[in-house]
Formats: C-alpha cells, structure tokens, sequence
C-alpha cells in the first residue's frame, strides 16, 4: 500500500457531505488518488469508489480546533503524508440581510472564514513538516462572494473578501521556501 500511496496524491477535502465536495471525492478516488473525507458526521458518508485503502471517513468541524487537528492526525496516521487540502466546508444564508441574526451572521463568518483560517494554518503546519515538504492547499469559494444574487446577503461577501486576501499573503510567504501552492477557485452558486 505505501508503494500505491508513493505514486498518488492523498487529499483531505472538507464539506464533503454534499454538492462539489462530494463529487470531488468520487473524482479523486476514480483517478487513483487516496482521500480523507471529512464532514461534521462522517458517518453519513459514503463514496462509490472508496475502500479500506483508499478513504478515510473523517469528522471534522472547521470550528473546532481540536477536531482539525484530530483530522489530519487521522489522514497522516493512515496515509503517512497530506499532499492536497481543499478547502470546501462553507454555506450560504439566505434572506434578506436585515432580518438576519446575529448568531446566524456570526456563525457564517466562523465556518467560511475562520474555519478556513484554522484549516489552512494545520494544512501549513503539516505540509512544512512532511518530507518532502510541500503541498498544495485550494480554497473553495462561491460566486457569491463577487456579485450579489436574489435572496442571499453580504454575509458570503465579506466571509469571501477577507479570505481572498488571506490567501494571496500567505501564498506568497510559504511557496518559496516551503514549495507550497494556495490557490482560490470559484465555484457557482447559481
């Protein structure tokens, strides 16, 4: 299995209950590489391509710091190494924006941002490590967080715009010395 694991990739996708994180899984695992699926209750999970050798179903909540770094323990202690993060955990509320609450609006900011903030410093942490160090870390955003649509608010804009700049800085400061990639892909909403 390590000599499999040599010649692919191991990634550990957040939010991968559902949607795009999903069907990444599948993507992967039907490409030959070796995932660690994570959502909130792994246990609801469950992918056509995965195996023993291949998947490691994963709790992870991106607001819990205890809880990421039990998630990449877990994928380090079964693959030996973290080549990919995606960072895909994150949803959107809808309404209007003033008869959203407080707790809903702090509660979206803690997934999208600062979840992806803690997610993507172990990412580092793990990535600088690992011999040979390196990695690539992907942050999945939404359209949402460019151009408003119908029905959703400025929350998904300002968990987006902080987390762009976010991640241009410390792109710049870890690729060089560390040959890690962090890269920020859009995807639509609509």
């Amino acid at each position: 299995e390590i000599e499999t694991i040599m010649t692919s990739k191991v990634f550990l996708i957040t939010g991968t209950s559902t949607g795009f994180g999903a069907d990444l899984v599948e993507i992967c695992l039907s490409k030959g590489e070796h995932v660690i699926a994570t959502a909130r209750n792994s246990s609801k999970l469950s992918f056509q391509n995965g195996n023993g050798s291949n998947l490691l179903l994963q709790d992870l909540d991106v607001t819990d710091g205890a809880s990421i770094d039990e998630a990449f323990a877990a994928g380090l202690k079964k693959f030996g190494r973290i080549d990919v993060v995606v960072n895909n955990a994150g949803f959107g509320l809808g309404g209007p924006f003033e008869t959203l609450s407080d707790a809903q609006i702090r509660r979206q900011m803690e997934v999208n941002f600062f979840g992806l903030v803690d997610v993507t410093r172990k990412a580092i942490e793990v990535m600088r490590a690992q011999k040979p160090s390196g990695g690539i870390i992907q942050q999945v955003t939404s359209i949402g967080g460019q151009r408003g649509f119908p029905g959703f608010s400025i929350c998904m804009y300002c968990a987006n715009l902080p987390m762009s700049h976010m991640t241009q800085y410390v792109s710049v400061a870890t690729n060089k010395h560390y040959r890690l990639c962090i890269k920020i892909d859009r995807k639509s909403v609509v």
